[in-house]
């Protein structure tokens, strides 16, 4: 009796593993009923490409390679002065007036200025880094609120607000 059960069981589990092999791909919609939400149509495929004709194999390398090539998000561009560094730099050269305490001392300082560069160019939250003294912190202050606005900086294709840092120098 115990020798039946036991064949009875393995040709069960036998038939149902050749069963699994043998079917072909199913890729037919199936509705899936959810008693929250109306109709739900659901692709059920197997992993097996038995019994699966060219065209599915097709599509299915097609979305993997679609899949593979995704752009990951774009890296940001910082902003910039609208015709360019040296423009910049004359910018600053033809506006600063060095204080006569840095002229007399004969040293020279650098005051680096932090803003942020809004969506459409203009400078805002214009602060020092780092104070130095003897009038260069304003002036440095006063100089960068002369600027035009700049380019902004973007992500992707979208104008985007960045903070930016430049120096300025003061030398006799």
């Amino acid at each position: 009796m115990i020798k039946i059960i036991i064949i009875a069981v393995l040709s069960m589990f036998a038939s149902t593993m050749f069963a699994s092999h043998l079917a072909p791909l199913d890729t037919t919609k199936k509705i899936v009923h959810h008693p929250k939400k109306k109709v739900k149509k659901k692709t059920i495929s197997k992993n097996t490409t038995k019994g699966a004709t060219a065209s599915t194999l097709i599509n299915t390398a097609q979305n993997n390679e679609t899949n593979t090539h995704q752009h990951p998000n774009p890296l940001p561009i910082a902003p910039s002065y609208k015709d360019g560094q040296q423009a910049m730099l004359d910018f600053i050269k033809a506006n600063v007036i060095v204080p006569s305490e840095v002229k007399k001392s004969g040293i020279t300082i650098t005051v680096n200025v932090a803003f942020t560069v809004g969506v459409d160019g203009q400078l805002k939250d214009i602060k020092v880094l780092k104070k130095v003294g003897m009038g260069c912190d304003e002036e440095a202050l006063r100089v960068v609120k002369l600027m035009p606005n700049w380019n902004p900086g973007r992500v992707g294709r979208v104008n985007t607000e960045m903070p930016f840092a430049i120096g300025i120098e003061f030398k006799n």
